[in-house]
């Protein structure tokens, strides 16, 4: 790898006011290049995509060897993703987590945007744990003028920069490539399954993302309570469920069964309002509710007994359901009073026990 990049540093200036040098210099980091560094860092092709450029029609200020999580993105014009930024002097290089400066421009403008992709970059330096000392490098610069690379610098979340005096040797090069895809794929588990431009914005307005992701959390939980027998659950002390690391926190396994009891014992009704009619579900073939922990699963650490049970978990038509995690906190407040005062007696008999004021914090 050494050899590569040292290449393209040493040739670049040159190739640049040679048109006859050009297409040789293009080739090698569009193929020569990134090659090296699928096989050296044995990179998974069919989970990411390796890209090159040296501009298009017009030679790049800034020459980029990126890697593309596939389930991310698959350009640098959006996204998140690894890449290689030549210094436009061709003094040395850098590693970067990097994002796509195009999407904030076309979303905010282009002086908003600036704001705003600053805003995200901070935001993952906050929620990232994995890059340590390594990559501590918060800012570049690309010795650059034009936009693109304007745009780069302000994509940076984190990296390291790489001198052409001062080259490490292929080892280090790859474990430091290892060890970015590391912290990309942390970043990926952040993101889990929503969608990655509005998890973008949701970062840029500083807005809170845990009930985004616990509502897509859910979504999927209650696909599977569709297709789930109800359970038959004692109303005493249960033992907590097992749990799991995923989406950079601790999660708690949630039992389907145990849901669809709770919505069998509630008729298949909105426990909001029982007029609350929907359809009837093509799984169930019963009157189409959701189900939803009125004490949020991310709690149970605080709890003795498990908080999966039907005694917590209420029956909602859709319509309350996605009230009660997205509405202005009045309406949210007014819904989980309600349904607490209809379930305190049940949740103390699964040993559970917590005040109405401290469960509406958690909304």
């Amino acid at each position: 790898m050494k050899a590569e990049f040292l290449h393209v540093l040493q040739q670049y200036p040159a190739a640049t006011a040679n048109p006859s040098l050009q297409e040789a210099l293009g080739q090698y980091v569009r193929h020569t290049l990134t090659s090296c560094l699928v096989d050296d860092s044995r990179i998974d092709k069919r989970k990411y995509d390796v890209k090159g450029s040296v501009g298009m029609g017009n030679w790049a200020e800034i020459p980029w060897v990126a890697i593309f999580n596939r389930s991310i993105t698959t350009t640098a014009q959006r996204g998140y993703y690894i890449v290689y930024l030549f210094r436009s002097d061709m003094s040395g290089f850098y590693l970067s987590l990097n994002q796509g400066w195009t999407f904030f421009e076309n979303t905010y403008k282009r002086k908003l945007g600036k704001e705003k992709i600053k805003i995200v970059s901070q935001a993952w330096r906050n929620k990232l744990s994995s890059y340590g000392e390594d990559f501590g490098l918060s800012t570049i610069e690309l010795k650059c003028k034009g936009d693109l690379g304007k745009g780069y610098e302000l994509g940076h979340i984190c990296g390291k920069f790489y001198s052409i005096n001062d080259l490490p040797d292929d080892l280090a090069l790859v474990n430091d490539l290892r060890s970015m895809i590391g912290v990309y794929s942390e970043l990926k588990g952040h993101i889990g399954k929503i969608d990655v431009d509005k998890y973008t914005q949701l970062l840029a307005s500083e807005s809170n993302i845990i009930p985004l992701i616990e509502q897509e959390e859910e979504d999927e939980f209650n696909n599977q309570v569709s297709k789930a027998p109800p359970s038959s659950t004692p109303e005493e002390p249960q033992n907590k469920p097992g749990s799991f690391h995923s989406g950079g926190r601790s999660n708690w396994v949630r039992n389907p069964e145990k849901a669809a009891e709770a919505l069998s014992l509630a008729a298949y009704r909105c426990e909001v309002d029982p007029t609350h009619g929907t359809f009837i579900s093509a799984s169930s073939g019963n009157n189409f509710v959701e189900a939803h922990h009125l004490i949020p699963m991310r709690l149970q650490t605080n709890f003795t007994y498990s908080i999966d049970v039907p005694g917590n978990i209420v029956s909602l038509c859709p319509n309350c359901h996605r009230a009660i995690h997205h509405a202005v906190k009045d309406v949210r407040t007014l819904l989980v009073t309600k349904l607490f005062e209809r379930r305190r007696d049940k949740l103390e008999k699964f040993g559970i026990s917590m005040t109405l004021k401290d469960l509406i914090r958690q909304y």
